[in-house]
């Protein structure tokens, strides 16, 4: 039986230990809480199920591809025994950078999404995907940009 804590896997090239399979998990759980949530808020507020499915998938996806990678940066950092910058930690985690930064420009789509709706009189679920996708890509060239990824 295999224990309880966070078991790290060894990285030989850089001597850094990360988890991935602990992170996706983690990934995956954020992933059904961010469907659910926006549904909901999607049902509630907006009186649309599909257009919270709608957000609810954006903001799944992009927890799925951001946690992983945004944790193990944290690893990474807290392993090191000297201060290192995002970036370079960015570059021992295992998670893809690019898939890492696509999730977090699809959450803030998501958000992106659900606001657009609360400020339209009548929700339209294309119009809110439309925002999501351009937030999502906004987010993505300055993320993607700034990591030099």
């Amino acid at each position: 039986m295999e224990d309880a804590a966070v078991q790290f896997e060894d990285d030989s090239e850089s001597g850094i230990e990360i988890n991935e399979r602990m992170f996706t998990l983690i990934g995956a759980a954020g992933a059904v809480m961010n469907l659910v949530a926006f549904s909901a808020v999607g049902y509630l507020a907006l009186e649309s199920v599909a257009y919270g499915v709608i957000a609810g998938v954006f903001g799944s996806v992009g927890s799925y591809l951001f946690l992983p990678w945004f944790m193990g940066i944290s690893a990474v950092q807290e392993q090191v025994e000297e201060e290192i910058g995002f970036t370079e930690a960015s570059r021992h985690v295992p998670a893809s950078a690019q898939l890492g930064v696509l999730g977090a420009g699809l959450e803030v789509g998501s958000i992106v999404a659900i606001g657009v709706g609360l400020s339209l009189a009548e929700p339209d679920p294309l119009i809110g995907a439309g925002a999501a996708i351009a937030a999502t890509l906004v987010i993505y060239l300055v993320g993607s940009t700034l990591l030099d990824v």
